[in-house]
């Protein structure tokens, strides 16, 4: 798996901290590695970010679209 970094604003953070907290107790069958997702959209002014909980299959957009 290719592991890369990325850069979150504070508000990204907390809004991905607070994604993953809802989705803790959903039951993965693989790893908890794999039950949420970072997808990231590279655009002309900054990443989109989108976290997915690959149990449930719930998404958020926690782009802090503040800094755009």
């Amino acid at each position: 798996m290719l592991e890369v970094d990325v850069r979150m604003t504070n508000k990204e953070r907390e809004e991905y901290n607070s994604f993953c907290e809802c989705h803790r107790l959903c039951v993965c069958k693989t790893s908890d590695r794999d039950k949420i997702t970072l997808q990231t959209t590279e655009t002309g002014i900054g990443s989109r970010l989108i976290c997915k909980c690959n149990v449930c299959g719930a998404e958020k957009d926690i782009t802090d679209y503040s800094c755009w």
